[in-house]
């Protein structure tokens, strides 16, 4: 056989290669029933574990393959995941609310597959996370309040200050002391407020 020819046959294999269609997943077969998947955490013949378009963790198991091991310390950890999902978080981003299911989908799929120390300790993580995420959106809140608060006076010091000649003198001059330095402490006041925000 030629070059040329050896050549043309090692083309011909890897293009068949190429356009050969890959071998089904033998995982997806049992949970074909299932509606849409948002997000896909684990898929496994014995269960699957996944985020529907909602963003609601759904699992389900292959009665017929999956064995839980220890049912009480299962059933333990499947109920603290579901008081876990149940956590308000409507007024986050959904990027936040999908990274919190899916670790909480983590520690079901842990579950699921008899790791109850680990299981455990995701769980754990995922209570860490949303606490953290809830304490950030607070501080952002509380952040935002105080400024809107301090707008006004903001404005009546630059105003008084602007025109503090001619005012002090319609004013007086206690009075307009007065209104300045009560408005300038409220700036204070807000700056302060931005200074402890990193420790709230």
């Amino acid at each position: 056989m030629t070059r040329a020819a050896l050549s043309d046959a090692a083309n011909d294999e890897l293009g068949a290669a190429i356009t050969a269609p890959k071998p089904a997943d033998p995982t997806a077969a049992p949970w074909a029933y299932l509606g849409p998947i948002h997000y896909l955490i684990r898929r496994e013949i014995e269960f699957i574990v996944y985020l529907d378009d909602d963003l609601a963790l759904e699992w389900s198991t292959n009665d017929d393959e999956h064995k839980i091991k220890d049912q009480t310390k299962f059933n333990q950890l499947i109920s603290e995941s579901a008081v876990l999902e149940t956590t308000p978080c409507d007024r986050f981003e959904r990027q936040v609310i999908r990274d919190f299911r899916r670790l909480v989908g983590e520690g079901v799929v842990l579950a699921l597959d008899n790791d109850y120390v680990g299981a455990a300790k995701v769980l754990q993580s995922a209570r860490f996370f949303i606490v953290a995420r809830s304490e950030e959106k607070s501080r952002c809140w509380y952040l935002t309040s105080s400024i809107v608060a301090s707008a006004p006076f903001a404005l009546i010091v630059t105003v008084l200050w602007a025109w503090r000649q001619t005012l002090a003198q319609v004013l007086g001059e206690g009075a307009f002391w007065l209104i300045l330095t009560t408005s300038a402490g409220a700036i204070g006041a807000l700056f302060s407020v931005i200074l402890r925000s990193g420790k709230m």
